[in-house]
């Protein structure tokens, strides 16, 4: 079986990431096998962290990714008030216009035609850009991204209607 020779930087990496992930975690990243990984650290004088230490780093790693999570939630949602202030704005478009010259002979040029407000498929695909970002914001902070209703039929709603007036019965008791 052919040896791997790793350089002296691959090991001082690894040795990084043991000191401050531990052992397994630098075998995965680096793709270099655990038991090689331990020697390097025991011959270097390298320890893992703590269990406790190792819940403090996911903690705040947590903590991190929850701030980021609100930061990204935040541009979205401003990114979504200034697309909004699209739909109201002047919109200009670039129209090619054919332009005849006389005796048959004709030509194009383009002329921009400014309209009140985007033309309508146009406000269309602002909305629905719009409609994005908000669910994305939706799901960067935990909220519902849809809603389901369900109607009920007049037997569900006679059970239901019995059911609230047994559990009120049964307060009533104790």
């Amino acid at each position: 079986m052919q040896r791997t020779t790793y350089t002296p930087e691959q090991k001082a990496e690894a040795l990084a990431i043991v000191a401050s992930k531990g052992i397994s975690e630098a075998a995965r990243t680096l793709g270099i096998p655990p038991g090689t990984v331990a020697a390097w650290a025991h011959r270097n004088g390298v320890q893992s962290p703590t269990v406790e230490e190792m819940v403090k780093i996911t903690e705040a790693s947590r903590l991190t990714v929850a701030q980021r999570k609100a930061a990204l939630a935040e541009d979205l949602l401003n990114h979504a008030v200034r697309i909004a202030g699209q739909l109201e704005q002047p919109a200009v478009e670039k129209v090619v216009k054919v332009v005849g010259f006389g005796s048959g002979v004709s030509g194009t040029e383009i002329v921009e035609v400014t309209y009140e407000r985007p033309p309508t498929a146009d406000q269309k695909r602002i909305a629905e850009t719009i409609g994005v970002l908000v669910d994305k914001i939706q799901l960067l902070t935990g909220e519902a991204t849809s809603r389901t209703e369900t109607a009920l039929t007049v037997d569900g709603a006679k059970e239901r209607a019995l059911g609230v007036v047994d559990e009120l019965a049964a307060r009533r008791a104790s």
